[in-house]
């Protein structure tokens, strides 16, 4: 009688622990947070609609696309988000970003990426896919990609474009910082430019975005002008020679990006900058990189200074690594 009476007192206390394991866990803010994630923040444009392609097909999958105001009017980005899901087959959500730079300046490329961001054939393939621009309405704004965030104990933030919406992000919730894992960046550049003679455009078209992101404390991996233009560039020859058929539309993104390039004498073919951010976040050994002391203008302006903060620079990559792996996607 005794030693069942012992085995009744063990069970009911095992239950009791049991219990209060259960409920110590709920009560942990840090139970339930899933592990890693992935964002993308870009302004599509053609080199962002073929960077989205590049990262859906070779395994950057993203659980969020936000779109911020830069290569194209702040609703064409998000229409074209929209439409470019559909053309890719991503499994994301997408969110608005930023509608303007924080000073309120407009910005504009100037129709590098054609009248719409995608080459002019943005509707065409938004009738395809059965886009309309009535849908814009329906996308959330930048509030759920924080709520996001918050929700995951580290997340990789790809920024393709503008720097607006982290900036808006980490003023707004920043909490949000201790769950960002590192920040990729395509921007800048230290002595080659192609914006206002001393900048580059997603820096210049929101400098005091980028000033809040360098003084923020995020570990920050940047790539250039310096690296995307000796390693991003598609000379005719190059764009001839991929196939097409999955993805026809992305000929039209290389062509006007290379007849861009050439009209503005900036370079002889397409530049996909935006894939450096990327390949990195999929391949990191294939990348040789600097930690430099960087000082952020609020013009966009960057320099090395040593009152800067360190910064992770991509210097360099192997020869064709980025035309090897656009072909890798493009025939996936």
């Amino acid at each position: 009688m005794k030693s069942i009476c012992s085995w009744l007192v063990c069970a009911v206390a095992l239950v009791g622990l049991t219990v209060l394991t259960a409920c110590s866990h709920d009560d942990d803010p840090g139970q339930g947070e899933e592990e890693t994630g992935l964002v993308i923040d870009c302004d599509p444009g053609t080199d962002d609609a073929v960077t989205l392609m590049l990262a859906n097909q070779l395994g950057a999958r993203p659980d969020w696309v936000v779109t911020t105001v830069g290569n194209a009017p702040w609703d064409m980005c998000v229409y074209n988000s929209l439409v470019l899901r559909k053309a890719i087959g991503m499994d994301c959500e997408l969110a608005r970003g930023a509608k303007t730079p924080l000073d309120g300046r407009v910005v504009t490329s100037k129709g590098f990426h054609g009248p719409d961001g995608l080459a002019g054939v943005a509707d065409e393939m938004g009738k395809m896919y059965g886009v309309t621009r009535a849908m814009v309405d329906d996308v959330p704004d930048y509030k759920k990609v924080a709520e996001y965030i918050l929700g995951r104990k580290e997340v990789t933030y790809i920024a393709l474009g503008p720097l607006g919406t982290l900036a808006h992000i980490l003023e707004d919730y920043p909490e949000a910082a201790s769950h960002i894992k590192q920040v990729l960046m395509m921007g800048g550049g230290l002595k080659v430019f192609n914006r206002d003679g001393d900048k580059e455009f997603n820096f210049a078209a929101d400098g005091l975005a980028v000033k809040r992101v360098f003084e923020s404390g995020l570990k920050l991996v940047l790539f250039p002008l310096d690296v995307t233009i000796p390693n991003c560039l598609l000379t005719a020859e190059v764009i001839a020679g991929f196939d097409y058929s999955k993805f026809p539309w992305v000929k039209n993104m290389l062509e006007q990006n290379a007849a861009s390039h050439i009209r503005m004498q900036e370079a002889n073919g397409a530049v996909m900058h935006d894939t450096l951010p990327v390949l990195y976040y999929l391949y990191p050994t294939m990348f040789e990189t600097n930690l430099c002391r960087l000082a952020a203008r609020q013009d966009g302006h960057i320099e090395e200074a040593d009152g800067g903060r360190e910064v992770m620079v991509g210097t360099a990559l192997p020869q064709g690594f980025v035309v090897k792996k656009l072909g890798e996607a493009l025939g996936k």
